[in-house]
């Protein structure tokens, strides 16, 4: 009977190790396990718990990078509608036009 409990503890330590710490230490705890432990059903259990922690960090980074280089495609089409007004100001603006006769205005218009 305490080998099935030291199963069951050993095996939802292993994949429970994520909740303790997102550092190194969620995948130190399943590899101690695998270490440790002669049960060939604890050891596939923390090597599961292992293989699922590895995954979850690579889809980590992966997705930070895409959200570097998404957030970098928002901001050069941001760079370039900003460069694009100030070198053509009057994109934005109508200039005031005005009717003259001699010297002095008569009206104005946009």
């Amino acid at each position: 009977m305490e080998d099935i409990q030291q199963r069951k503890l050993l095996s939802a330590l292993s994949h429970g190790a994520i909740f303790f710490s997102s550092t190194i230490i969620s995948i130190g705890i399943p590899i101690a396990i695998l270490l440790i432990s002669n049960d060939p059903i604890i050891k596939s259990n923390a090597k599961e718990s292992l293989n699922f922690h590895i995954n979850l960090y690579i889809y980590a980074i992966i997705f930070a990078l895409l959200t570097v280089v998404g957030i970098g495609i928002l901001l050069l089409i941001a760079l370039g509608v900003v460069s694009f007004i100030r070198e053509h100001p009057s994109f934005l603006q109508r200039r005031r036009k005005s009717v003259r006769i001699g010297k002095t205005s008569v009206f104005t218009y946009r």
